[in-house]
């Protein structure tokens, strides 16, 4: 049955017009060449008489019952994860004993290199396209925060900072200025981690008291999309805003926590309670906690019919950022 799945995904790789032309070809070519010609016509045998996988079905079979996995936001997994099972799979192929140094091209930096793995194979990547086809693919992509949003979420968080324990106000602090620097900067939820104490106090009263206007310069060491090399980005967010946000107030108060209560001068800005690196998923519950809470007080600002759920620090203040970025041109 499987077989049978993964053979019918191959073939519907091709649209169907261009199969059809290319038969109908196929029969005017034969039928003018075989009336001219002596010789036999240069088709060649379709059938394997050989029991053998030659095209990676072992392979399929497996990516197929992946497909079959519960989903999270659909019945099934969707393509985009289906899609890592073929690629560990020729990961760990080209890692063992059947590595090949070949290379088909060369160039310092586009060059080829010949591998025998199963799902490097054209009927593979045929199969993996009419799968890919069959399943289609489903993006429900993070809600974007407007300026409004982020004003009633400093609203909640101010009620909650000020009524909260020590432990509380961490947290809050930390969820806020994630979510500000991420706004204000436009980041992506991975490069918050990014962020260093040693960059950020470097230039913090020198930015404070610029010419051009007060501002706080957000320092990350590490690489960014498409990079090759860890190097330094130095990001100034601007304390005034013609949408007031609260930048100023929330960094001061994080500063004030990460320099004179923990007594840190280096290291990741960025860390969870036992000084480990925290990441943006760290602070999300409490970021969607917030998010709740606006949609529940403030109906206008978050419409009753998003869902909570398609908020995220991994992508919502970025596109937000994004979005009020070109409505501002």
């Amino acid at each position: 049955m499987c077989i049978r799945r993964a053979n019918l995904d191959a073939m519907w790789s091709r649209e169907p017009n261009t199969v059809k032309a290319n038969l109908s070809r196929l029969r005017q070519d034969y039928f003018e060449c075989v009336s001219i010609f002596p010789f036999p016509p240069p088709i060649p045998d379709m059938a394997n008489h050989q029991m053998e996988d030659r095209v990676g079905m072992k392979s399929a079979v497996w990516t197929l019952e992946v497909s079959r996995r519960g989903g999270k936001n659909a019945s099934n997994v969707q393509w985009g994860t289906v899609r890592k099972t073929p690629t560990w799979m020729g990961n760990l192929h080209d890692a063992g004993a059947n590595y090949s140094n070949d290379s088909i091209a060369g160039g310092d930096t586009a060059k080829k290199y010949i591998s025998d793995s199963p799902v490097g194979g054209k009927w593979f990547q045929r199969f993996m396209h009419g799968m890919k086809l069959r399943m289609g693919v489903i993006r429900i992509q993070d809600e974007a925060l407007t300026s409004e949003m982020v004003l009633a979420v400093d609203e909640v968080a101010e009620r909650e900072w000020r009524n909260g324990s020590d432990r509380d106000k961490r947290m809050m602090e930390g969820t806020m200025v994630a979510m500000l620097v991420e706004y204000g900067a436009a980041l992506r939820g991975e490069e918050l981690q990014m962020v260093r104490v040693e960059g950020v106090v470097q230039f913090g009263e020198d930015a404070k008291r610029s010419k051009y206007g007060s501002h706080t310069v957000w320092a990350l060491q590490g690489k960014f999309k498409a990079e090759k090399q860890e190097q330094w980005h130095c990001l100034p967010i601007a304390d005034e805003t013609k949408s007031n946000l609260p930048f100023r107030k929330w960094f001061d108060r994080m500063e004030y926590r990460v320099l004179k209560v923990e007594g840190r001068k280096e290291g990741w800005y960025f860390t969870e309670e036992d000084g480990s690196r925290a990441k943006f998923t760290y602070y999300n519950a409490s970021f969607k906690e917030l998010i709740m809470k606006v949609k529940e007080l403030y109906p206008r600002v978050i419409l009753p019919a998003a869902d909570v759920e398609n908020f995220s620090l991994w992508r919502s203040p970025r596109r937000g950022a994004i979005t009020t970025a070109t409505v501002e041109q």
